[in-house]
């Protein structure tokens, strides 16, 4: 079945194993996820009881407070992050799209196309949980941290520049709604699914940064601020009663929640544990579920052993790649014969394929090769075949020999050395980095492995610390986006630098369309341009699981949103407090 497409916004640091399993003691009615497939939104439904207190354990640390800000950022700081709810809207697990009814009265709708401009009407009760409402003021403030203009925020590394960087003005209308109008000539299709409110600007006023609006330093503070300060503000169905960044975060029910969902849990406590104890700690009863992002044969057969665990194995929303480094490896030639070298088939058969038979190689990516919208730009270009022959000859054209003892050389005769870094609890990347080392060694290049520390990616990525690196890159069903947060060249999420104008203009221009189709056609014109940099080699589309305890109803696995299960806790219960 063709699935909408699912890309990167934020930073998965493990990845999934490939499986396609669902297993399920018997369960009564639509408990459980047996029917997940058929009913992916209302799967493992139930009664909820009165109360009760549930622990959920996060798989991988986060540093900080901001998801606005690129460093640091990973899917866990969504997750941890997920109950205060300042998204425009939820994507579901059908990949339909709903707005958030605790901010907005409808669904913002677009009232110009040139300018192009969009209106907000607010949910008359909108607040931030401590008595003051959403106004204009926080649109502005969030457009300010979002803009990725050093006038208006100093220095401000943001994840993506794809709303706030095309932003020209927020006004109020005299009947209160609020208007966004983008740069003239500025257009997207996607324009619905923008994130426009992001932070209470009061909080950062109250905290001294009163002068947020007209000095960019002082807006770049209160960024940094509320990156290391505790949210005392939610939006949404709860608010942080305790939490320490990377270790846990505890939450109760927000009193002042504008939104329609009805809370029926006391607490949730988001713990970071570690992967291989999950399961162990459901079991024992001290951790009542988890959705990590990477499973093994073991965990599987743990599973199936387990009595009082739901589980279930499915499409999730990352895939995997090799990432180099552009200005350590400046050579566009010997990238491209790197990636040559490398047999992708061979590094997925070896890790996905292990527990998923005959994985498919990922050939684009922005589409999914399951997505009507997949277009093959890879395969001819060589990269990811494994092919020696064809890399032999690129090397040779570009003046690269080889010693008497099989090293390969440059042109002032040093053996070419890599560095090359994968996340150290990500068995599947530090397994593909060692095949990586295997195959690029045999000719002649010398790879030396260092592995990352836990919550360390994106420091090291933002750091430029290697030469080559994988990892995974998780999201939702947009897609027009994505391309400038990988490869434009003012990107802070364009973590390896690459520099191309040609390619930052093919990426501009998929931001002047509304229609998808169109946009979808020059996205991929991007991903052509981008493989023909030699910058990102994608490895496979990735699986995930998640497993419940039995007494839990209303948790179900999200494959279209990065906060996963956590889409819905508003809704999470127990069937016996």
């Amino acid at each position: 079945m063709k699935r909408k497409s699912v890309v990167g916004v934020a930073l998965a640091t493990s990845t999934a194993i490939v499986l396609a399993a669902c297993a399920n003691g018997d369960i009564e009615d639509t408990v459980g996820f047996e029917d997940c497939d058929d009913s992916p939104t209302t799967c493992n439904s139930g009664e909820r009881s009165k109360g009760g207190d549930i622990t959920w354990a996060l798989d991988n640390a986060w540093q900080g407070w901001n998801v606005v800000r690129a460093e640091n950022l990973n899917v866990q700081k969504y997750q941890a992050l997920a109950g205060l709810s300042t998204e425009t809207g939820f994507w579901q697990p059908d990949g339909t799209w709903d707005y958030n009814d605790a901010l907005w009265a409808n669904e913002p709708t677009m009232i110009s196309q040139s300018p192009m401009q969009v209106e907000y009407e607010l949910n008359e009760d909108a607040n931030w949980g401590d008595g003051n409402p959403v106004t204009l003021d926080d649109f502005i403030y969030s457009w300010y941290q979002l803009s990725g203009d050093s006038e208006k925020c100093l220095d401000c590394s943001v994840a993506s520049r794809a709303y706030g960087g095309n932003v020209a003005r927020i006004d109020e209308t005299d009947e209160g709604t609020i208007v966004v109008t983008y740069e003239e000539g500025h257009l997207d299709p996607e324009w619905l699914y923008h994130t426009v409110v992001t932070h209470p600007a009061h909080i950062v006023e109250a905290a001294g940064f009163t002068d947020w609006r007209h000095d960019a330093e002082v807006m770049a503070a209160s960024s940094e601020y509320l990156d290391d300060t505790v949210p005392t503000w939610s939006a949404g169905p709860f608010r942080i009663s305790d939490g320490v960044a990377g270790d846990y975060v505890i939450y109760e029910p927000n009193p002042d929640y504008a939104g329609s969902a009805e809370v029926s849990l006391d607490s949730i406590t988001l713990q970071v544990i570690e992967p291989s104890e999950i399961i162990t700690e459901i079991r024992q009863g001290s951790v009542d579920g988890a959705a990590p992002a990477s499973v093994s044969a073991e965990m599987i057969s743990q599973l199936a052993r387990a009595d009082g665990i739901r589980y279930r194995i499915h499409e999730g929303p990352s895939w995997t790649h090799i990432d180099f480094n552009t200005n350590s490896v400046d050579d566009l030639e010997l990238r491209r014969a790197i990636f040559t070298m490398i047999d992708v088939d061979t590094l997925n058969d070896s890790t996905v394929g292990l527990v998923q038979p005959s994985v498919e190689r990922k050939t684009n990516h922005i589409f999914r090769n399951s997505d009507d919208h997949h277009v093959d730009h890879l395969t001819l270009t060589g990269q990811g075949s494994g092919d020696v022959t064809m890399a032999h000859e690129l090397l040779v054209d570009a003046g690269y020999t080889h010693s008497s003892s099989g090293e390969l050389l440059d042109a002032e005769g040093n053996q070419v050395s890599l560095t090359m870094r994968a996340n150290a609890d990500d068995a599947d990347m530090q397994a593909v980095s060692e095949m990586v080392q295997q195959q690029l060694g045999e000719m002649g290049v010398e790879v030396i492995l260092e592995s990352i520390s836990a919550g360390q990616l994106t420091t090291v990525l933002s750091e430029q610390n290697y030469d080559l690196v994988a990892f995974t890159w998780s999201g939702t069903p947009t897609f027009t986006g994505a391309p400038s947060q990988y490869w434009s060249s003012d990107s802070a999420s364009n973590f390896g630098k690459l520099d191309d104008p040609e390619l930052d203009e093919l990426v501009e221009a998929i931001k002047q369309t509304t229609d998808m189709d169109e946009a979808a056609k020059r996205t991929n014109a991007a991903v052509e341009a981008a493989i023909a940099q030699a910058y990102s080699l994608p490895l496979a589309d990735t699986q995930v699981v998640i497993m419940v305890s039995d007494r839990m109803v209303n948790v179900r696995d999200n494959w279209a949103s990065n906060m996963r299960a956590l889409y819905n806790m508003a809704e999470w219960g127990v069937i016996d407090a």
